[in-house]
């Protein structure tokens, strides 16, 4: 929340300093034409307090509103009060959002990791089942082929 506050109010700053002539000279290219600068200057002086709080919550303008507030000469305290407020409830939303979220799916993950696990034993005692009653299938083949105690050297039919 500190770091969202904070880091608006450098933003801010820095739009209040040298914010409107950068607007001017570069804007266009990155979109933002005469007429859009005057939107948002129409925007600020009438309801500054307002755009700086729903900005909070949209991720571009959320990192850009301290500078478009500080070029649009928007004052320092309705800027400052309404990006607290902003950042607080910002902050807030999203940090119980992940909370809660993530209880959700701690909740959801108790039982399916259970089951994984009953499944993943289930499996495991499926395949030593099935290679015990392999090994002994190979063993009757072999001994049929390969009959009697294996001598020092393989005999020459083995390939070796």
């Amino acid at each position: 929340m500190l770091g969202a506050i904070f880091g608006s109010i450098i933003g801010f700053w820095i739009g209040d300093r040298w914010g409107y002539p950068l607007l001017l000279r570069y804007g266009s290219y990155i979109g933002l034409t005469e007429t859009r600068i005057k939107i948002a200057q129409y925007l600020f002086r009438r309801q500054g307090m307002l755009v700086v709080l729903i900005a909070r919550f949209v991720a571009v303008l959320r990192s850009v509103v301290g500078f478009i507030a500080g070029a649009n000469r928007m004052p320092f305290a309705k800027f400052t009060i309404a990006n607290s407020a902003g950042a607080s409830v910002w902050a807030l939303f999203y940090g119980l959002g992940a909370y809660y979220f993530g209880k959700g799916v701690e909740e959801f993950a108790r039982p399916f990791a259970i089951a994984l696990a009953v499944v993943g034993a289930i499996v495991v005692v499926s395949m030593i089942v099935y290679w015990q009653r392999k090994e002994q299938e190979l063993a009757a083949a072999a001994e049929r082929d390969i009959p009697g105690p294996l001598r020092r050297e393989p005999s020459p039919e083995a390939g070796g």
